[in-house]
């Protein structure tokens, strides 16, 4: 196969080809002529590296895997695999899931990450990649989305929607996301609401008292704070919402 044969293919599972500049291409086809298609592999990949093109990365990094294999650089169904090939075949295009979807998930690109990430059979190298992203009001919704519509740590997903969007709110979404979810991510969620719940009202209760009696008083239990203080429900008055 050419050089050109390889780069102007769609390869399957990616709708748009592999575009090359002129410079590009001109040094990867003196590179295949020199050198042979690995080294045009190895610099294709460089390439896609520095210039954060992960998607396109994903096929060479598949190419690069059919090599080593003695395959076809494009997949092709004609073809049938000995289960030893297929197996490592698989295990190499899961390693280029795993490093296309932390590549993006580091530069921000969260929700493109899922669609490689969710291949892979343990997630807990995903959950330590997203604990370092830094979460902003521009990747939240996108965080949420992995950690609990996906299902990767629904307690943590939970926790962001009371932190950055309220009770009113988080309320709707457990009713959601939670549906058909495990006993243990349902109990998790529903404990931590509990707990916020209690606390948000706990506080209301205590600034209600502070502005009455001018200091705030202290102690975590709800009974003793309302025993004596029947001002607190006087006017239809209520602490939550």
């Amino acid at each position: 196969m050419q050089i050109d044969e390889v780069w102007s293919t769609r390869t399957v599972g990616y709708s748009q080809a592999i575009i090359m500049t002129n410079s590009i291409f001109d040094q990867l086809q003196q590179d295949f002529q020199s050198q042979g298609m690995e080294a045009v592999l190895g610099s294709a990949e460089q390439t896609l590296r520095d210039e954060q093109r992960f998607h396109e990365l994903f096929e060479v990094l598949k190419m690069q895997s059919r090599q080593r294999l003695g395959l076809p650089l494009l997949h092709d169904d004609s073809l049938t695999l000995n289960e030893t090939t297929q197996r490592d075949l698989e295990d190499a295009l899961l390693n280029a899931c795993r490093e296309v979807g932390f590549c993006l998930l580091r530069v921000g690109q969260i929700q493109e990450s899922w669609g490689y990430l969710k291949h892979l059979a343990d997630h807990q190298e995903t959950l330590d990649e997203i604990k370092k992203v830094s979460i902003t009001d521009e990747n939240v919704e996108a965080i949420i989305g992995l950690l609990l519509y996906e299902g990767l740590d629904c307690d943590r997903g939970f926790e962001l929607v009371l932190e950055k969007y309220g009770t009113c709110n988080a309320i709707t979404t457990m009713q959601n996301a939670m549906y058909g979810r495990s006993r243990e991510d349902r109990a998790a969620t529903g404990t931590r609401l509990v707990y916020h719940v209690h606390r948000e009202l706990l506080d209301s209760v205590k600034a209600h008292i502070e502005r009455e009696e001018g200091t705030q008083p202290a102690g975590d239990k709800l009974v003793p704070l309302l025993v004596e203080r029947d001002y607190l429900f006087q006017d239809g008055s209520y602490h939550i919402d």
